[in-house]
C-alpha cells in the first residue's frame, strides 16, 4: 500500500533526508510545501516530488 500523505519523518525518508533536516527546511522556508492539520504537519507526495 502506498500513501500520498506523509508526516515529517516519512517525508524525510521519502526524500532521503532526516526528520531534523526537514524541520529545519520548514522553519527556514527552504523545504517543500506542507499543510498543518491542527498541530500536525503533513506533506503531499506531489509536493515532495515537485520540490
Amino acid at each position: 500500500m502506498t500513501t500520498d500523505i506523509f508526516d515529517t519523518r516519512g517525508a524525510g525518508g521519502y526524500c532521503g533526508l532526516s526528520k531534523p533536516t526537514m524541520e529545519r527546511f520548514r522553519l527556514t522556508g527552504d523545504g517543500p510545501v506542507y499543510v498543518k492539520l491542527g498541530k500536525a504537519v503533513r506533506y503531499r507526495k506531489a509536493d515532495l516530488d515537485a520540490w
